[in-house]
């Protein structure tokens, strides 16, 4: 056997290595610890992000919403000035077509309502004498549907009626439909 077995030297070199090792570990559990505080952190930064994007983007939801609305109602509008601007463009001639009729009327009957649809033009007079509606059906009827220039297909009368202490007469003149276009 050995005479010259030191056993300090052992025990001193053991305990270097186990130091070494315990600063390993401890360098490495730090470097990994770091490593979680900063993803920790990044996570935490990113979920605060996360929420005010979120809310931005309700914001904006909100925002386009009331635009959506502005739209439908835009829309319809426009619908709507689409058609106004089909019934004017088929009723050019109406207002020609009814001062032609007034300028048949006699002076001695008043006019008491006008109405105009595309083909049909419906005008009511009143007088206090029944003899000045003879008139008018008897001489200026006849007149106004053999001129061609204010294409009337037909005359109809639409109602006659008292009206205080004179009569009402409602007359409706239908037009070729190619005269109102």
């Amino acid at each position: 056997m050995k005479e010259d077995i030191n056993l300090v030297i052992r025990a001193n070199t053991d305990k270097k290595i186990r130091d070494k090792v315990f600063l390993v570990t401890l360098v490495i559990f730090l470097i990994f610890f770091s490593l979680g505080a900063v993803v920790l952190v990044y996570s935490i930064t990113l979920t605060s992000k996360a929420s005010a994007l979120a809310n931005n983007a309700n914001d904006l939801r909100g925002k386009i919403s009331s635009f959506s609305d502005q739209k439908t109602k835009l829309l319809t509008i426009n619908e709507r000035l689409v058609t106004i601007r089909k019934i004017v463009n088929t009723r050019k001639k109406i207002d020609e077509e009814v001062t032609s009729i007034i300028s048949f009327v006699p002076e001695n009957l008043t006019i008491d309502s006008i109405y105009a649809d595309d083909t049909i033009v419906t005008i009511g007079l009143t007088s206090q004498n029944l003899t000045d509606f003879d008139t008018f059906l008897e001489s200026k009827i006849p007149l106004m549907t053999k001129d061609k220039s204010l294409n009337i297909e037909r005359v109809n009368v639409g109602s006659f009626s008292q009206k205080g202490s004179g009569y009402l007469l409602s007359v409706d003149f239908i037009f070729k439909t190619a005269a109102i276009k």
